[in-house]
This record gives C-alpha cells, sequence and structure tokens, in this order.
C-alpha cells in the first residue's frame, strides 16, 4: 500500500474546516470585538491587500452576559 489512500484520504478534512467556520461564526455572533479600554490603537500591519492588527494587541470580548479576555 502506498502513503496515501488517494482520493480517500484524510476524510475529515472538510468536516473538520466546516467545524471550525461554524465556531468561527458562533463567536462572531454572540460576542462584541474590541480593543482592550485604555490602549492606544496599534499601528496597523499591511501585507498585499490586507490590513491586519498586530498579533499583540489585546483584544476584549464581551456579550450576553459572558466576557472573554486575549
Amino acid at each position: 500500500m502506498e502513503g496515501t489512500l488517494r482520493k480517500y484520504a484524510y476524510l475529515g478534512r472538510f468536516f473538520a474546516g466546516n467545524e471550525i467556520k461554524i465556531l468561527l461564526c458562533i463567536l462572531l455572533l454572540r460576542y462584541d470585538f474590541r480593543i482592550e479600554p485604555g490602549t492606544t490603537l496599534p499601528e496597523h500591519l499591511e501585507f498585499e491587500s490586507s490590513v491586519n492588527l498586530p498579533p499583540y494587541s489585546k483584544l476584549q470580548a464581551e456579550g450576553a452576559g459572558r466576557r472573554l479576555m486575549w
């Protein structure tokens, strides 16, 4: 048997990808994301056509009686 099973290899890869998308949708619908109060807005990182926050910036998520901190 070779190392792969061709089109039958990794049967759960699409399921796993869809689960991650569902989790992201739930987080975006249930929580309000913003930069932590009292911090200055960091400079944006530009890469090709996207503009991103630096990975070290602190985010705060709040919603429906729950509070998350990153």
